[in-house]
Protein backbone atom coordinates (compact mmCIF):
# COMPACT_ATOMS: atom_id res chain seq x y z
CA UNK A 1 0.00 0.00 0.00
CA UNK A 2 1.29 3.44 -0.88
CA UNK A 3 0.91 6.42 1.44
CA UNK A 4 1.36 9.62 -0.53
CA UNK A 5 0.84 13.34 -0.13
CA UNK A 6 1.43 16.21 -2.54
CA UNK A 7 1.66 19.83 -1.41
CA UNK A 8 1.00 22.45 -4.07
CA UNK A 9 1.43 26.21 -3.62
CA UNK A 10 -0.75 28.55 -5.63
CA UNK A 11 0.61 31.39 -7.71
CA UNK A 12 2.79 32.05 -10.71
CA UNK A 13 6.03 30.61 -9.27
CA UNK A 14 4.37 27.89 -7.24
CA UNK A 15 6.36 25.08 -5.69
CA UNK A 16 5.32 21.48 -5.23
CA UNK A 17 6.50 18.98 -2.67
CA UNK A 18 5.75 15.24 -2.90
CA UNK A 19 5.99 12.64 -0.13
CA UNK A 20 5.73 8.96 -1.04
CA UNK A 21 5.59 5.79 1.06
CA UNK A 22 5.40 7.62 4.40
CA UNK A 23 3.49 5.66 6.99
CA UNK A 24 2.28 8.76 8.86
CA UNK A 25 -0.14 9.43 5.96
CA UNK A 26 -2.04 6.21 6.67
CA UNK A 27 -5.73 6.84 7.44
CA UNK A 28 -5.41 5.23 10.88
CA UNK A 29 -2.58 7.50 12.02
CA UNK A 30 -3.45 10.59 14.12
CA UNK A 31 -0.73 12.56 12.32
CA UNK A 32 -2.85 12.53 9.18
CA UNK A 33 -5.58 14.68 10.75
CA UNK A 34 -2.93 16.85 12.47
CA UNK A 35 -1.45 17.62 9.04
CA UNK A 36 -4.86 18.53 7.63
CA UNK A 37 -5.57 20.77 10.62
CA UNK A 38 -2.20 22.51 10.23
CA UNK A 39 -2.86 22.99 6.51
CA UNK A 40 -6.20 24.64 7.26
CA UNK A 41 -4.54 26.94 9.84
CA UNK A 42 -2.15 28.03 7.09
CA UNK A 43 -5.03 28.82 4.71
CA UNK A 44 -4.69 25.56 2.79
CA UNK A 45 -7.46 23.50 1.29
CA UNK A 46 -7.85 20.09 -0.23
CA UNK A 47 -7.49 16.65 1.19
CA UNK A 48 -5.26 13.63 0.80
CA UNK A 49 -3.49 13.04 -1.52
CA UNK A 50 -3.28 16.74 -2.59
CA UNK A 51 -3.25 19.83 -0.36
CA UNK A 52 -3.17 23.32 -1.88
CA UNK A 53 -1.52 26.18 0.01
CA UNK A 54 -1.84 29.91 -0.74
CA UNK A 55 1.92 30.67 -0.98
CA UNK A 56 5.32 29.02 -1.23
CA UNK A 57 6.04 30.24 2.31
CA UNK A 58 2.96 28.44 3.66
CA UNK A 59 4.01 25.32 1.74
CA UNK A 60 7.44 25.49 3.36
CA UNK A 61 5.89 25.90 6.79
CA UNK A 62 3.65 22.84 6.32
CA UNK A 63 6.53 20.84 4.81
CA UNK A 64 8.68 21.58 7.85
CA UNK A 65 5.83 20.49 10.12
CA UNK A 66 5.43 17.22 8.17
CA UNK A 67 9.16 16.53 8.16
CA UNK A 68 9.31 17.03 11.92
CA UNK A 69 6.43 14.56 12.31
CA UNK A 70 8.27 12.05 10.13
CA UNK A 71 11.49 12.55 12.09
CA UNK A 72 9.68 12.14 15.43
CA UNK A 73 7.90 9.04 14.16
CA UNK A 74 11.00 7.40 12.85
CA UNK A 75 13.65 8.59 15.28
CA UNK A 76 16.97 6.83 14.89
CA UNK A 77 15.43 3.50 13.97
CA UNK A 78 14.59 4.52 10.42
CA UNK A 79 16.04 6.37 7.47
CA UNK A 80 14.56 8.08 4.41
CA UNK A 81 15.46 8.19 0.74
CA UNK A 82 14.88 11.67 -0.69
CA UNK A 83 15.38 13.38 -4.04
CA UNK A 84 16.15 17.00 -4.97
CA UNK A 85 17.70 18.15 -1.69
CA UNK A 86 14.99 16.59 0.43
CA UNK A 87 12.09 18.12 -1.50
CA UNK A 88 10.67 14.70 -2.33
CA UNK A 89 10.64 11.82 0.14
CA UNK A 90 10.28 8.60 -1.84
CA UNK A 91 10.73 5.94 0.85
CA UNK A 92 11.25 5.44 4.56
CA UNK A 93 12.67 2.20 5.99
CA UNK A 94 13.07 0.80 9.48
CA UNK A 95 16.63 -0.16 10.35
CA UNK A 96 16.49 -3.89 10.93
CA UNK A 97 19.35 -5.75 12.57
CA UNK A 98 20.57 -6.79 9.09
CA UNK A 99 20.53 -3.17 7.91
CA UNK A 100 22.27 -1.87 11.06
CA UNK A 101 25.00 -4.49 10.61
CA UNK A 102 25.53 -3.46 6.98
CA UNK A 103 25.06 0.29 7.41
CA UNK A 104 28.60 1.19 6.31
CA UNK A 105 28.19 -0.81 3.08
CA UNK A 106 24.77 0.75 2.45
CA UNK A 107 26.22 4.26 2.93
CA UNK A 108 29.06 3.52 0.53
CA UNK A 109 26.64 2.22 -2.09
CA UNK A 110 24.42 5.29 -1.73
CA UNK A 111 27.46 7.50 -2.35
CA UNK A 112 28.39 5.42 -5.42
CA UNK A 113 24.88 6.15 -6.76
CA UNK A 114 25.54 9.90 -6.34
CA UNK A 115 23.62 9.99 -3.06
CA UNK A 116 24.49 12.38 -0.28
CA UNK A 117 24.39 11.17 3.30
CA UNK A 118 22.02 13.32 5.37
CA UNK A 119 20.98 13.17 8.99
CA UNK A 120 17.76 11.41 8.03
CA UNK A 121 19.14 9.04 5.37
CA UNK A 122 20.25 9.59 1.79
CA UNK A 123 19.40 12.29 -0.74
CA UNK A 124 19.82 11.81 -4.49
CA UNK A 125 20.05 14.48 -7.19
CA UNK A 126 17.58 12.70 -9.48
CA UNK A 127 14.94 9.99 -9.28
CA UNK A 128 16.72 7.48 -11.53
CA UNK A 129 19.79 7.44 -9.24
CA UNK A 130 17.52 6.91 -6.24
CA UNK A 131 15.71 4.11 -8.10
CA UNK A 132 18.95 2.29 -8.86
CA UNK A 133 19.94 2.52 -5.21
CA UNK A 134 16.49 1.39 -4.01
CA UNK A 135 16.33 -1.62 -6.34
CA UNK A 136 19.66 -2.97 -5.16
CA UNK A 137 19.07 -2.02 -1.53
CA UNK A 138 15.74 -3.88 -1.46
CA UNK A 139 17.21 -6.91 -3.22
CA UNK A 140 20.13 -7.16 -0.80
CA UNK A 141 18.75 -5.98 2.54
CA UNK A 142 14.96 -6.47 2.69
Amino acid sequence: MSYELKLVAEGRYAETRIYENCYIFCEQRPERSDILNKARQLGGNGNYPVIYLPTNEKLHELALYIEELIANDTGRTTFSITVDEGKRIIATFRKSHKIEKSWKTIREYAILCNGKVTGAGFDFPEINKASIFLQNFCKDFL
